[in-house]
Order: C-alpha cells, then structure tokens, then sequence
C-alpha cells in the first residue's frame, strides 16, 4: 500500500473513533437505500380519505416531471402509500451512461499525447474518430457571437473558425470546436433522459444536485469533468447525501470549478471550503465561523484534479497541510474527508438539506415544525435521501394549498413537463436545449455559484416571451422567432411536423369541444382557470362551426388537427400552466 493510501486508511478509521467518542458517530456509515418508514414523531400524514387524483398529479408534477393522464390515473388507483413508494423505488443504477456509447466513442484522452501537446485542459479532447469527423463535417456553427454554443463558452467564435490558408481551422482550433460540440451533445443526451426515463424522481434528483452543486462549463471547460460529476448526481441521486458530499470534494469538475488545485500548504484557497459549508451543506453564517473556513481550506489542501491523467481526482501529499487544525472546536490533524464527517455531525447541516429538499418539492420558506421533523428523520436514517423525500411526498404539508399550483415552473419542468403530459418524445434534442436556454435554464451553465434563484426570477418580458413562443414550436412544428430575432430551430423532415393531436386522444369519446377543451384542462392545469377563460377556449374549437364529436374527426382529420394544435398552443401560454 503506497504512503497516500496508508495515510488515508488510518487517519480515517482514527477519526471515525474519534467521532463515536464523541457520541456523534459516524454520520453516513449506515448504508439504508431502501424505503424506510416514517419516523414516529414526524410530519402529519395526507389521509387515505383525502388522497385524490389531483393530488396524484401534483405528486407527478413535483417528484417528477409531469405525465400523461392515464399515468395519473394509474398512480391515483395505486394509493397513496404505494404511489409514493412506486416513485422511490425506481432501478438504482449506481452511476447512469448520461452519454450514449457513440458519444462516449468521441472522447480519446490519452495521457501520453496529453503531455506531447502541452495543451492542458482545455484541449483534452482529441479528434481520432471517424464519427467525429461525421458530425463535424455535416455540422454547420456560423460565427455568430450570438449563437446558443457562444453563450457558454469563454473562447470567441468569430476567431475559432477562421480557416487556415490550406481553407481549414487549425488542429487547435478544431479541438475547441470539438470541446463546444461534445458539450452540446452531452446536454442533448441529458435533455433525453430527462424527457423519456421511467424513473423521474431519480432525474429530478439529478437537476436538484446540478443546482445545488453548482459547476459550469464556461468555467470548467471540459465536458468529461461534468459527465463524472453528472455521473456522481445520479449514482446518488436519492442515496447518501454524506456520500455524496465526500464525491463533491474528489470531483473534478468542482476541483476546478472552485479552484482548489492553488490551495495548497501554506497558501489556501477558501472558495471550496467556504462554499461547502455556506451553500453545500450548512446554509450561510449558519453555524460556523470564519476560522472554521480558513481551517477547513487547510484540511482541503492536495485534493486535487489531474490534468494530466485524464482530469481525474488525486491526493497531492507533497501539497497538503499535515498540521493541526481546528475546525467547530475540535483538534485534530484533519483532511478533506475528516473536514467533510464534522460537517455532517452539526446539526445545522440536517436542518439545512432538509427546507431546501422540501422547499424545492414542496413550497418556499418551509416552517420550522415542517422542517425539524424532516431534519430529524435524516439524521435517523444516516443521511440517506429517500426516508426524507417519503416522509414528505406523504406528509398533508406537501399537499397544502401552501404547496399545490405555487411553484412557477422552471424551463425545464415547463419543457420537459409538457413532452411527458402529452405523452412525446423529441427527436431534435438540440432545438429544446436552445429553448430552455433562451427561457433562462441551460444544462450544465447555472448563471453562478448558488445556482438558479427560481420562483419570480424565471419570468420576465424576454423569458415569458421565449415560454410562449416555445408552445408554438412545439405543438405545431413552426420555427418560432425570439424577440432578440433568434429562433429555436426550423422544422426539418422527420424532426418535429408537429404533435398529432387527434391521434393523442385515439379512444377518447368527445362528444363537443366543451368536453375536449375540460379533457385536456384537468391535466393542464394545477390551479382552477376561471370560467370565462374556459369558455374562450371552447369558442376557439367552435369558431367556422361546432367543433365535431371525436367518432368523426378520421374524416377531416387535418383540419381537426389545426385547431387542437391551437388550443393547446394557448393553454400552454396561458399564465396558469407556468404554475405547478
């Protein structure tokens, strides 16, 4: 065993006992991923009496995504305890492929060409394959600065393909060309998953993480780094949120992100530990002082990424502090990991997770009586995820008129909600991607280190704009043109034609357009639509004649189409779908 690992090894096990002496023991040792049940003390139970199908639909919307209505049926039929354990319980795959395997076959990182060409991070990503000459050759980026791959990249576009005098980009500007490219098609294949997994809670999760550990590409500017860590949220993604928070300070990604590759013996680098305990874990000014985070960059110093072996995660001993720290009043000769267990042991990083957990499914500002149960059952259950999450999704609190039709979707619920309502799948991921972005959400580029503020700040003039035009692009196939005279994409063949809405309510008896336009509202909505509203839609069916009962609409299908696709195109504008 090298002298790193001896190190790690005993340093550890001397401070797991030092933490059972202490009587905190050690706070993510149990491994309970199964469902555990409610605490006794905990939150108040939704009544089996009170579990309705709007209620099914709310749980869909916040645990999820949202899904079609027989998928709400089904889930309503099920009960409430078993509906909410159907949605925890999915196939835990410990670490998902987020990239498709002909992605994958993009990257080459070979070491020994790595240090040939001197390049370092930022060009690790070499051009060896034919698929990517394929996609570079049949992909066309005009050098726009306003083009959506412009926005997430430090490196200007105009610059980046200008052609060398044989009338092609140099190697190294094919190399960023690739970098942008990769990343791209590394949110598109995210975006799928988002869009067609049978397990939504597990990428709800995933997004939860992405925005509370916050990385970005702009910054990182490596696309392996953010599919490891994209790896990591799904590995964990309802698991040990201890766990996880040990992966965080080995991540590459937020090595760099953080730059804790200059923190090292005798100079540190607070922004990892300061971060890990102000937005990570603790909350901020919550519970520790600034010589806990001077103390706590000691213990982080070494951990490191190498960029020079494929950018992973190393222990640079030569570089980390081996003297004494003292960190929330304890002594000892601590590392990153011995720092991370006595953050797990304070109270207030239980109490933390659990409001921005509830907050993020639930509602905003959660109460104390709401929250301390839920901090409570986390401690209990080592901080595993799931007995938390179950607790809540069964609680009468995430049922409230304080939870249900308050949360103003983000784009992605608002896109990615709106395919599984309508039971789609997208085949140009790309153009939703661009979408989301434009409505102020991108993968892997949240605008900071804390991440995306949520609730009001996802509507403004240009963003609500941008929501609306969506629905059109999206139901009807059209390119829809942003006020800033960007697009999301024009309809190609075989992409988008637009969404076959009668063949969506094949079976569906519909007797008048009262009873198609009620249909579609009691998925639609999470809050009441007042009746004049309603009736308005109803005459939009009816305008040139009544609309036609459902057993006839083979007959004039196209012209039938036309106006459902319009109906839904203005539900989906209207200010009560942005609620859920």
């Amino acid at each position: 065993m090298n002298a790193v690992k001896k190190y790690a090894w005993t340093s550890r096990l001397v401070f797991v006992l030092f933490l059972f002496a202490l009587g905190t023991g050690f706070p993510c040792q149990s491994r309970t991923h199964g469902v555990e049940p409610t605490v006794q003390g905990g939150l108040k139970q939704l009544p089996d009496k009170d579990w309705s199908w709007a209620n099914a639909r709310h749980l869909l919307a916040r645990a999820g995504f949202s899904g079609t209505s027989d998928q709400i049926t089904e889930l309503h039929q099920m009960g409430l305890e078993k509906a909410v354990d159907y949605m925890l319980n999915f196939n835990k795959s410990q670490g998902k492929e987020v990239l498709s395997d002909e992605l994958l076959d993009l990257i080459d990182r070979d070491p020994t060409d790595r240090k040939k060409d001197k390049s370092g991070p930022q060009l690790d990503l070499l051009i060896r394959s034919p698929q990517w000459e394929k996609v570079y050759n049949e992909t066309t980026i005009k050098p726009d600065k306003n083009h959506p791959v412009a926005d997430f990249s430090k490196v200007h576009m105009v610059d980046l393909l200008t052609k060398g005098k044989d009338g092609k980009p140099s190697l190294e500007k094919k190399r960023l060309l690739e970098r942008l490219k990769l990343f791209e098609f590394m949110r598109a294949d995210w975006m799928e998953q988002l869009i067609t997994s049978e397990n939504p809670l597990e990428e709800k999760m995933v997004l939860f993480w992405h925005g509370h550990f916050t990385s970005d590409y702009a910054t990182v500017e490596d696309s392996y780094m953010l599919y490891l860590q994209n790896y990591l949220f799904h590995k964990y993604s309802a698991g040990n949120y201890g766990e996880l928070l040990h992966g965080i300070v080995h991540d590459p990604a937020m090595l760099r992100y953080l730059d804790n590759n200059t923190n090292v013996k005798g100079h540190p680098n607070e922004n990892l530990a300061r971060e890990l305990m102000e937005l990570f874990s603790m909350g901020e000014g919550n519970g520790y002082t600034e010589k806990d985070v001077k103390e706590g960059a000691r213990a982080l110093t070494g951990n490191k990424y190498d960029a020079r072996n494929k950018g992973l995660f190393y222990f640079d001993e030569d570089n980390h502090d081996f003297g004494q720290k003292t960190i929330f009043g304890h002594t000892g000769n601590y590392n990153g990991d011995h720092f991370v267990d006595l953050i797990l042991a304070q109270p207030e990083t239980a109490s933390f997770m659990a409001a921005k957990l509830f907050a993020f499914f639930a509602y905003e500002g959660p109460e104390s009586e709401v929250v301390e149960p839920l901090a409570r059952t986390f401690r209990e259950n080592h901080f595993d995820v799931k007995p938390v999450l179950r607790e809540m999704f069964l609680s009468e609190a995430f049922y409230s008129e304080k939870a249900i039709g308050t949360h103003i979707k983000s784009p992605i619920q608002l896109v990615v909600g709106t395919f599984r309502k309508l039971g789609l799948e997208q085949g140009d991921y790309s153009s939703i991607i661009k979408a989301s972005n434009l409505m102020g959400q991108a993968l892997f580029q949240p605008p900071d280190v804390k991440g995306w503020d949520g609730g009001r700040t996802w509507i403004n003039a240009t963003r609500l704009f941008a929501r609306q035009n969506f629905s059109g692009y999206l139901v009807e196939g059209k390119e829809t043109l942003f006020s800033n005279g960007r697009s999301i994409g024009k309809p190609r063949p075989g992409i988008r034609p637009g969404v076959d809405i009668v063949g969506l309510l094949d079976g569906n008896e519909l007797t008048n357009s009262s009873e198609v336009v009620d249909h579609f509202m009691k998925n639609m909505f999470s809050i009441s639509v007042q009746e004049s509203k309603r009736q308005k839609l109803i005459n939009v069916l009816d305008k040139g004649g009544a609309l036609p009962p459902s057993s006839r609409w083979r007959s004039q299908r196209t012209r039938i189409n036309e106006k459902l696709q319009l109906l839904l195109v203005l539900m989906i504008s209207m200010p009560e779908y942005q609620l859920c």
